[in-house]
């Protein structure tokens, strides 16, 4: 796990530094000049994504781990997604505002994208794999969006904290959602 996580942690920072180009600098964009900050593009939904948002996020009596219950208000679809122990109370600390002193792996996150200059625009869930949802989020770096490989669960967590929309797509939903009356 502790290598898993170290390597996306140099991944998203090679990423954000622009490191290990494929060598087509003369086709790159000249860097802004100093001082300047290039704003976030607006969140747009991805190809085939909805917003969906938070409904809630609760421990599973039955299962043990956490339920997050994320909702298409427009279609009254909810999408039940299990996660483990940590994932849920990191997305329902975050949900209610509260921090610890000293930073969780979720703060560190947020505070790297920020140290290196970028900023977290959105977040997608956008396929199921084997039981298992596929998450990106999508990091700004001044002059491009990067859309890094998440669980879903930190994808949430990582939206959640940071203030930013959460997509799903359609067939997503259509394979795993259910319909919800409320």
């Amino acid at each position: 796990m502790r290598r898993t996580v170290s390597a996306a942690l140099l991944a998203f920072s090679v990423a954000l530094l622009g490191c290990g180009s494929s060598g087509d600098e003369d086709d790159a964009p000249p860097p802004p000049p100093a001082g300047a900050v290039t704003p976030a593009p607006q969140p747009v939904p991805p190809a085939g994504a909805v917003p969906v948002r938070v409904q809630t996020v609760q421990r599973s009596v039955l299962r043990g781990g956490y339920t997050l219950l994320l909702r298409h208000d427009a279609t009254n679809r909810t999408l039940p997604i299990l996660i483990g122990d940590a994932e849920g109370a990191v997305i329902e600390r975050r949900l209610a505002g509260q921090r610890f002193d000293r930073p969780l792996t979720h703060d560190l996150l947020d505070n790297l994208v920020r140290t290196l200059g970028g900023q977290v625009v959105q977040v997608e869930i956008h396929s199921l794999q084997n039981n298992v949802f596929i998450g990106y989020v999508h990091v700004w770096d001044g002059q491009r969006v990067h859309e890094i490989d998440s669980r879903s669960s930190d994808a949430v967590a990582i939206a959640v904290g940071n203030h930013v929309p959460i997509y799903v797509s359609e067939q997503v939903l259509n394979q795993a959602a259910v319909n919800s009356y409320r």
